[in-house]
């Protein structure tokens, strides 16, 4: 698992977004578990190249509106090796192997929180394995939705200086919505970053992509009006 979770909005949305269906997703949840427990083997799917299923869920008795859901991507490859108590030889682990990550929802709050490990599958993958349960011309589809909000700290927008400023983000459908949603000034420049970063996921295999903006040749210059905008709400 990793160290800290993103929060997300989750619905059931027309493809464009305009509406919203009051539909319950802990009730889709259940479905998809009775799904779990009657026949495991349909719950697998092939989703983005990668071999993905739910595993048994997590409840909270007293309460079942709130529900931990983990979600497996087979590791097909890369397979850590067991060790044998008596020969202490290097053995093969008979069982197969996930890389994980969990979703939290809770209904009254409508949000689920996601884990962060990087090599589980991603909020995109998440989304196309719920929606994988329906068929393609459904009208309504499970969308995910980052929570977005400024983590700029206090001292840093108040510092008389700054050197430079280092953009890190995610790259995914929610980064390319947020392009398409938030930014309204030159284009050009938002497609060259877009590319750059379409690049860097498609050709590097990358998962994030970080900018620098330094200050060249003016060694003894500063930066003004700092601020840094973060996709990511984290919880520690």
């Amino acid at each position: 698992m990793g160290n800290f979770m993103r929060a997300y909005t989750i619905a059931f949305e027309t493809d464009n977004g305009e509406r919203v269906a009051s539909r319950s997703i802990v009730s889709f949840f259940k479905r998809v578990e009775e799904i779990l427990e009657e026949s495991p083997e349909n719950v697998i799917r092939r989703i983005n190249g990668k071999l993905m299923r739910v595993h048994a869920y997590e409840w909270n008795h007293m309460n079942d509106n709130y529900v931990v859901v983990p979600i497996g991507k087979l590791k097909e490859k890369n397979r850590p090796y067991g060790s044998d108590p008596e020969t202490q030889k290097l053995i093969d682990i008979p069982q197969e192997m996930f890389d994980v990550n969990s979703i939290a929802y809770h209904k009254q709050y409508r949000i689920i929180l996601l884990s962060s490990n990087q090599a589980g599958p991603n909020d995109n993958d998440i989304e196309d394995y719920f929606n994988s349960y329906f068929s393609k011309d459904s009208e309504f589809k499970i969308r995910l939705r980052p929570i977005m909000r400024n983590i700029a700290l206090e001292q840093i927008r108040n510092a008389q200086e700054a050197r430079s400023i280092t953009i890190s983000l995610n790259i995914g459908r929610p980064l390319n919505d947020f392009l398409i949603d938030h930014t309204q000034e030159d284009r050009s420049v938002q497609g060259h970053l877009k590319a750059l970063m379409e690049l860097s996921k498609t050709s590097l295999d990358s998962n994030t992509f970080t900018l620098t903006l330094g200050l060249g040749r003016k060694k003894n210059s500063t930066l003004d009006n700092v601020k840094i905008v973060s996709q990511e709400k984290r919880f520690r």
